[in-house]
């Protein structure tokens, strides 16, 4: 049986994350930042993947119950720049 080298096992990792995940930066209030690292660290996940794993069954609930009111989506208010 071959092994993998380390390089080769590496690269499969990054393959995987890229196909599984597209991080983009969000902002978020500082102290829901706070727990959540908190949180993340007793589950031995990064922030990240905490908050997408916890957020991602609440907004497909979301989206749809709304689909089933028969709701349709708006663009969220912008702040004007000062």
């Amino acid at each position: 049986m071959q092994m993998a080298t380390v390089s080769e096992v590496q690269s499969m990792a990054r393959e995987k994350d890229q196909t599984k995940r597209n991080d983009v930066p969000v902002k978020v209030d500082a102290h829901v930042v706070q727990r959540g690292r908190i949180a993340a660290a007793y589950k031995g996940v990064s922030l990240a993947e905490y908050f997408s794993e916890t957020l991602r069954p609440i907004i497909e609930a979301d989206i749809e119950r709304e689909h089933r009111k028969g709701t349709q989506p708006t663009p969220p208010k912008r702040k004007e720049p000062k």
